[in-house]
């Protein structure tokens, strides 16, 4: 925002500054001494992108003006930045004003935790009240500061949020929102596999719900929405869509509308959830390839930043960068092609990173360094999914785990025992 004051000038011998202004801000005010009610329309013309507004106190059908009078004042503001103003009628010649709707914010959900009902919770779910103090203390004693352009703001208290990257903080926030969770299992909406609720399935503020039908995934939304309001949460609209998965191949194409917070949500066929890429008919090609593309830029980063080390620092940054492929033992149902892809991938980069011939052996060249090959990575990643799976006290997860008939578990199975090389 720029404020102009230009003592004992017109706005029209103005104009040139004021023209400057508009090229940096966003918003410019001026108090002009001289700004006569017939100028007042020339304000529209100093930009093509900029709107106006103004007063005059200046009465000019009153005789010749002598001094140096009460001119008026004005607010210009860019169109392409502010797309819903309006103009406050003050009724007062000195005054004028603008009322600016901004566009939703997508405050993140840690962001709005209450403070009075989180501290609640946690004497209703029996937390040592030495405990609940230090909490209370930690928070109500705070102290944030903004820097900005090397200079400190003061220094001001948080009346809401838990802090973003605290160790606590995830857990504090399930605590905040366990009480949503436990609702949603318990209305029987939604889907169901072996007496288990699959209903819901949540990862800090991150939800996705799960219906065979359009009317209990409203349901579902509607106890949502009215345990948001009353927690003084809110759902981000712009981040949240609506997928229909295929059954046997088929998939309806018009659904009827899903609103949260009276605004329908986008139907999607590509959706990255904790950074897996989901479609609804369960392929994971594009989510090989995403792996295989982070591949290439972390391999090429390594190959132009450690170019001059020994092949021992070579082979573990390898192992640290290039061996994850996260999700990967998820990927159950994919082409030939794209996983063939990610495995040459793997392989050249190996080669890169160690300047070997591009037409070496992949089996001896991984041999020779004792490197795990891109089959037994994959061996090890699925034999550790169930492994985990097995081992786990979740009840969804052990209900997964006991199904004979499900296609993750079989085929990481496969992949681990190595009966399965595609």
């Amino acid at each position: 925002m720029a404020r102009n004051e230009t003592a004992c000038k017109s706005v029209k011998r103005s104009s040139d500054g004021i023209r400057e202004f508009c090229k940096t801000a966003d918003i410019v005010a001026l108090q002009e001494t001289w700004l006569l009610p017939d100028e007042l329309s020339f304000l529209e013309t100093l930009s093509d992108d900029f709107s106006s507004t103004g007063v005059s106190a200046v009465d000019t059908a009153a005789g010749m003006l002598r001094g140096r009078p009460y001119g008026g004042v004005a607010l210009l503001w860019r169109r392409s930045a502010f797309q819903n103003v309006s103009i406050v009628q003050c009724h007062n010649s000195r005054i004028c004003a603008i009322r600016i709707v901004l566009p939703e914010k997508s405050s993140k959900a840690f962001d709005l935790v209450s403070y009075d009902v989180l501290w609640k919770k946690m004497e209703e779910a029996n937390i040592p009240p030495e405990l609940t103090n230090i909490f209370k203390y930690w928070y109500q004693n705070q102290v944030n500061n903004v820097r900005w352009a090397g200079v400190l703001s003061n220094s001001y208290g948080l009346e809401c949020g838990v802090r973003q990257g605290g160790l606590c903080s995830p857990t504090l926030f399930n605590l905040y929102m366990n009480e949503l969770l436990c609702e949603l299992s318990s209305t029987r909406v939604g889907c169901y596999i072996d007496g288990v609720c699959l209903n819901n399935i949540s990862y800090a503020d991150d939800m996705v719900l799960l219906s065979a039908s359009v009317c209990g995934l409203r349901v579902l939304m509607a106890i949502c929405e009215a345990y948001v309001e009353r927690h003084g949460l809110t759902y981000n609209t712009k981040k949240s869509v609506v997928m229909v998965f295929e059954a046997e191949g088929k998939t309806p194409n018009k659904v009827p509308p899903i609103l949260i917070n009276g605004v329908v949500l986008e139907r999607v066929y590509q959706f990255k959830y904790l950074g897996h890429i989901l479609t609804p008919g369960l392929k994971d090609d594009a989510d090989i390839e995403r792996e295989r593309r982070a591949l290439s830029v972390r391999a090429n980063m390594l190959a132009r930043r450690f170019a001059r080390c020994t092949n021992a620092i070579k082979i573990t940054l390898f192992k640290s960068y290039c061996m994850t492929f996260y999700t990967c033992s998820l990927w159950a149902k994919y082409s030939q092609k794209s996983y063939n892809a990610l495995r040459i991938q793997y392989n050249n980069a190996f080669r890169v990173l160690l300047k070997l011939p591009r037409f070496c052996s992949a089996s001896g060249m991984f041999a020779d360094a004792q490197v795990d090959c891109f089959f037994a990575t994959m061996r090890k990643r699925c034999g550790a999914l169930v492994h985990r799976l097995r081992g786990s006290s979740n009840s969804i997860l052990k209900m997964i785990a006991s199904r004979l008939d499900c296609r993750y578990v079989n085929h990481c199975c496969a992949i681990s025992n190595g009966l399965e090389r595609r």
